[in-house]
């Protein structure tokens, strides 16, 4: 009985250790706000309403004293903020909220004097986060559809940030000139680093069609990721919202679209064999045959709401069919020359002496 307790106590100590893991990563952003009147001055009482144009998040809100408001843990994407006070105009404004960063709206209330909104749109620019030194670039889910993609999975994008590129000798990406393998990468919360190469995990190299934001982190990120000494990449998938919407695509790639084969130098038989101008230098090459395959890549995703502003869902799947057909080639020798038919070329003062 003593030894079933103690297994229980180890058991939640780990499971309460691993939810803390997850739950201390970055997945939403901040939005903050001020609410004044036309003569600036600070408006308190306010009511401020925020609902998700992306995703089903919505929430109600009252300004405080000092006409301010804060609302913490928000998931990222496009927001419909509207502030509303007896006697005035309501304003509507509509934000971008970004992972891991603040974002604020100042919004400035005119008398009522007629039935009317005043309508501003930010739209998906850059953001100045003041309470931050983090140098970081977020790549939006806007952004991801119009970026040409060197693959369908979100890795494609990363190389959006100045500080990112591809490891020359290996299948990583460096980060502000650190290795591929110092580097750290989360999706929803959850760290997905392989940690025996130190890099990205395939089978969480999510599609694009389900993510809501990438962010890569360079320098001046928080201690709780202090494991990576290179970046941290971080990536939030969507959710289901209140409407029902889905995407179908499909994508494919054949042999004729890619270039032939290159030319191969045929292996040199001769004691000196090379290439010269005005000789039919044809045989010098080989042309090797070109592979056919063909792949395709269905994929497909649906989401909409079971409980409308409170549960939703968003399945998605991603399928791979690929055909190749390989031609063999090789390549045989000459026989070599005997002791009389070899042949010494020398060159000097662009003449050719035998």
């Amino acid at each position: 009985m003593i030894k079933s307790s103690n297994l229980f106590s180890i058991l939640a100590v780990l499971l309460i250790a691993t939810a803390s893991m997850s739950f201390g990563q970055e997945r939403t952003g901040n939005l903050e706000g001020t609410v004044s009147d036309q003569n600036s001055a600070l408006m308190p009482g306010a009511t401020v309403q925020i609902k998700g144009l992306d995703i089903g998040f919505s929430r109600n809100l009252t300004t405080s004293d000092d006409g301010s408001f804060r609302l913490l843990q928000v998931p990222p994407g496009r927001y419909q903020i509207t502030v509303s006070n007896p006697g005035f105009q309501n304003a509507t404004s509509e934000v971008l909220v970004n992972l891991g960063q603040t974002q604020s709206v100042k919004f400035n209330l005119t008398v009522a004097s007629a039935d009317a909104i005043v309508e501003v749109t930010s739209g998906d620019v850059a953001t100045i986060d003041s309470e931050s030194n983090k140098i970081q670039t977020n790549v939006s889910a806007r952004r991801i559809e119009l970026t040409p993609k060197a693959n369908l999975n979100f890795s494609g994008v990363l190389r959006v940030s100045p500080a990112v590129r591809e490891e020359p000798l290996g299948a990583g990406f460096q980060i502000d000139g650190s290795s591929g393998a110092e580097n750290t990468f989360i999706v929803d919360g959850l760290e997905v680093t392989n940690f025996r190469s130190g890099q990205l995990r395939n089978v969480q190299n999510v599609s694009n069609d389900i993510v809501s934001e990438v962010q890569v982190k360079t320098s001046g990120f928080e201690a709780e990721f202090s494991g990576a000494t290179g970046g941290v990449v971080t990536v939030v998938t969507k959710g289901g919202s209140n409407q029902f919407h889905g995407n179908f695509g499909l994508q494919f790639n054949i042999d004729r679209f890619d270039a032939d084969t290159r030319q191969i130098l045929r292996g040199l038989t001769n004691t000196v064999e090379f290439i010269r101008p005005g000789r039919d230098n044809s045989g010098t090459f080989l042309n090797p045959p070109d592979s056919e395959f063909t792949n395709f890549f269905p994929s497909a995703n649906l989401g909409g709401p079971v409980i409308k502003n409170r549960l939703w869902f968003l399945p998605a799947s991603r399928r791979s069919f690929s055909t190749r057909r390989e031609r063999p080639f090789f390549q045989t020798e000459r026989a070599k020359p005997t002791a009389s038919s070899r042949e010494t070329i020398i060159i000097s003062d662009g003449l050719t002496r035998r």
